[in-house]
């Protein structure tokens, strides 16, 4: 097996594992048996829904599969279930929700890139990819980094 076969396989794997655990959280809920306070159920929702979102920007082949048309119902209800948990008080949920945020936007910007970069295809000229050594070779070669180093300070 080749090195790009088994990264399919990691991809194909982690993506299903990902659904297996939004099914089961989400019967978990259907059975009243979800921990509503519980830190690990949160992981377990936030990681899942993250490698779902995500994959849609890094592996569409697989998240976009009509194998797996039901990824947008466990991805909106196991979301809805992690959002209850923090609007229940839980304070890891509270977190994971705001983080998961976080992950949708970065997926919502590469999406929209990359369809951009689709449409605009063009050639890449070769002295675009190559880095000029002539612009600043000595641009900060008299600063004193030893003092500024010492001396900076991060304030917040």
């Amino acid at each position: 097996m080749t090195q790009r076969q088994r990264i399919q396989v990691l991809k194909r794997e982690g993506l299903q594992a990902a659904r297996n655990n939004c099914r089961i959280l989400l019967d978990l809920v259907a059975r009243g048996k979800l921990a509503k306070f519980g830190y690990w159920d949160s992981v377990h929702a936030f990681s899942s829904l993250s490698i779902m979102s995500i994959s849609r920007a890094v592996a569409p082949d697989l998240s976009e599969s009509p194998q797996y048309n039901d990824d947008a119902y466990l991805y909106s209800q196991c979301r809805i279930m992690l959002k209850d948990m923090a609007e229940a008080g839980n304070p890891a949920s509270k977190d994971h929700h705001l983080l998961l945020a976080d992950v949708e936007n970065i997926v919502q910007n590469l999406t929209e890139s990359a369809a951009q970069d689709r449409s605009a295809e063009r050639p890449v000229e070769v002295e675009t990819m190559t880095p000029s050594l002539d612009l600043g070779e000595h641009l900060w070669s008299d600063a004193d980094w030893v003092n500024f180093l010492n001396t900076y300070s991060h304030t917040m």
